[in-house]
């Protein structure tokens, strides 16, 4: 059971250290580009998307190990 909340663990911040890898990267490139503020919201929106669907997943694994 424990190693099973050590992956859990393990998913969860590494979700966050990807998400916020590629929100700089995101945020770097966009500067070069002249793209209107709604898209760059956007692709934010969408990156935050990724991570939270992993985090959830992640979520209802710890509960199915409760």
């Amino acid at each position: 059971m424990p190693l099973l909340l050590t992956r859990f663990e393990v998913g969860f911040i590494s979700c966050k250290v990807v998400r916020g890898f590629l929100r700089q990267k995101v945020e770097k490139e966009l500067q070069y580009l002249d793209l209107p503020k709604k898209v760059t919201r956007e692709m934010m929106t969408m990156i935050d998307s990724i991570s939270n669907r992993d985090k959830k997943r992640g979520e209802e694994m710890l509960t199915i190990v409760q």
